[in-house]
């Protein structure tokens, strides 16, 4: 209580997203993929998997990661439907974009393309006009980079719980 960070991504973003998808959304399967580079390991085995971990260990779910190639949609078809398989029998489901910025649209079209219904939470880096025109993004949970408190219609229920966990 009390401590902020000033930064965002793996130390502050995944770790909250893993909270707010645990407490909140309580997704009883959760699907991540992740870059398979040296910042999306760093980022998977630091600050994402353990935390994952910690709730699967308390029987909130169970979880498994999905290394992508940054940048690269020849592994895509197959990392969509290996999260897709993981996830038909979750009464549940959820995924956690844990990618980089350009492979967000991909993503997003190649499960719904493929019939997954699951609840896809995302970190700022998805964020941009592309991703949100997209009718795939749409129901997608947001994580909040800045915001309007004059607007508060605009927040994503990611960004409500944010904010009311730093109040």
């Amino acid at each position: 209580p009390g401590v902020y960070s000033a930064i965002g991504g793996c130390p502050t973003a995944f770790i909250s997203a893993a909270e707010f998808m645990a407490t909140v959304k309580k997704f009883d399967k959760l699907a991540i993929p992740y870059a398979n580079n040296a910042p999306g390991n760093q980022c998977w085995t630091d600050t994402q998997e353990r935390f994952y971990q910690y709730y699967k260990d308390q029987g909130v779910w169970d979880f498994k990661g999905f290394p992508d190639e940054p940048g690269d949609p020849s592994d895509n078809a197959a990392l969509i439907q290996n999260v897709a398989d993981f996830l038909k029998d979750a009464k549940n489901p959820g995924i956690f974009f844990g990618v980089q910025a350009s492979d967000c649209v991909e993503f997003l079209k190649g499960l719904k393309a493929a019939g997954v219904s699951a609840d896809v939470v995302v970190s700022t880096a998805c964020v941009d006009d592309t991703v949100l025109a997209l009718p795939e993004s749409k129901g997608m949970n947001v994580e909040l980079q800045g915001y309007n408190v004059a607007d508060p219609a605009s927040l994503t229920d990611f960004a409500k719980w944010e904010l009311d966990a730093i109040e």
